[in-house]
């Protein structure tokens, strides 16, 4: 990170943002096919990949942002790149996820999809995934921002607090503004 902020940026975001992708349109198809007609499964592989790298790129970036804020209220030290570098590079461990469900689905298994919450703490192979991303992540942001482990976790829960309260922002605007489209429909 201290070296070159910017390496491999565009294959972690891609990596970032494929499975994101896919899973959002294997949803997707699955939810609106017919019981005649095939899944496209090409087609949400395709789709997957050409737009993996501009939704990894705004998800790290988006992501970078709700992290870096709070620690620039703590007085943090790193530049907005580092703390996306941080948050890219930590990554990595959960990259374990393509794999597994790619080999997943290959299997056979879409009725993964079927629903809109798909849980990923089901073996213990994730578990221990999410926790070495976690800890990856505490130890490069305390790095670069030069904080204590109690500083850093600190900045982690206000990030988190940000993001849902943005997520939730979000998803009350598009209701507010379904609920006004139906008005002006009847």
């Amino acid at each position: 990170i201290q070296k070159n902020v910017n390496h491999r940026f565009f294959l972690i975001s891609f990596f970032f943002g494929f499975p994101i992708m896919f899973g959002a349109l294997l949803t997707f198809f699955i939810e609106n096919q017919s019981a005649l007609s095939p899944l496209p499964f090409n087609l949400v592989l395709l789709l997957a990949v050409i737009f993996a790298i501009p939704l990894g790129y705004i998800t790290l970036n988006c992501a970078a942002l709700l992290f870096y804020l709070p620690a620039t209220w703590l007085k943090g030290q790193a530049k907005f790149k580092e703390v996306r570098a941080a948050i890219a590079w930590s990554s990595i461990p959960a990259f374990y996820f393509i794999i597994y469900f790619t080999l997943f689905l290959l299997g056979g298994h879409f009725y993964l999809f079927n629903s809109k919450v798909v849980c990923y703490l089901h073996n213990p192979i994730q578990i221990t995934v999410i926790i070495s991303t976690l800890v990856i992540y505490i130890i490069t942001l305390k790095t670069v921002e030069k904080f204590s482990v109690w500083k850093t976790l600190l900045t982690i829960l206000i990030g988190v607090a940000l993001e849902l309260f943005a997520e939730l922002l979000i998803k009350s605007l598009f209701i507010e503004c379904f609920i006004n489209y139906l008005i002006k429909q009847n």
